[in-house]
């Protein structure tokens, strides 16, 4: 494996966890927003 690789593979992990976080992110705001407009 070449450095090249290491580079891509590492790139595609990371973007695959930022996109992990970015879902959960998601999900969390989706919830604040239910809840605040329950409060009015």
């Amino acid at each position: 494996m070449d450095m090249e690789e290491v580079y891509l593979r590492q790139i595609t992990e990371h973007l695959k966890k930022q996109n992990e976080l970015q879902d959960a992110n998601n999900d969390l705001m989706k919830e604040l927003l239910q809840r605040l407009s329950e409060q009015k």
